[in-house]
């Protein structure tokens, strides 16, 4: 019996090792699990050939406009919605934790993921199997380059 992956020995985990305070963590773990039931419910929409479903739970959920973006995004690209604040007497928002504890190139690939979700959202609105999948895949290639590279544990 193979497997796709080898367990002889304790390989090293060559992943980067992430360090987020405990909140900050327990919120980016949660992040990512709603993240895999959401590319979950986009499977089943597209498996009953409901793309209008699937375009829907992908803005909602994944896209540049959803919540779960705001803390890849540039401070630039939502400083603007928000008013001045001094730091130092206010808590730091997740957006502000995210440009502090997570790596530049890690927030640029989920910047990246949740651009692909975008654009899934609109090509699944197309009704073209074969674009929605090609869609979803550039969605999913983004979560595969990111678990690949880094770790939070």
């Amino acid at each position: 019996m193979s497997s796709h992956m080898s367990h002889d020995g304790a390989a090293k985990d060559a992943r980067e090792m992430v360090q987020f305070p405990p909140d900050m963590q327990t919120h980016f773990l949660g992040n990512m699990r709603d993240h895999l039931q959401t590319l979950n419910e986009i499977v089943d929409a597209l498996a009953r050939d409901d793309y209008a479903a699937a375009s829907k739970v992908a803005t909602e959920r994944l896209s540049l406009d959803s919540p779960s973006a705001a803390g890849c995004k540039p401070q630039s690209m939502h400083q603007a919605s928000r008013p001045p604040e001094n730091r130092s007497q206010k808590p730091m928002t997740m957006e502000d934790m995210m440009e502090t504890y997570m790596p530049e190139a890690m927030r640029g690939i989920g910047l990246s993921m949740h651009t692909a979700a975008s654009e899934f959202a609109k090509v699944a609105m197309t009704q073209d199997r074969a674009g929605a999948m090609t869609a979803l895949s550039h969605v999913t290639q983004n979560c595969v380059s990111c678990h690949s590279s880094y770790r939070l544990r």
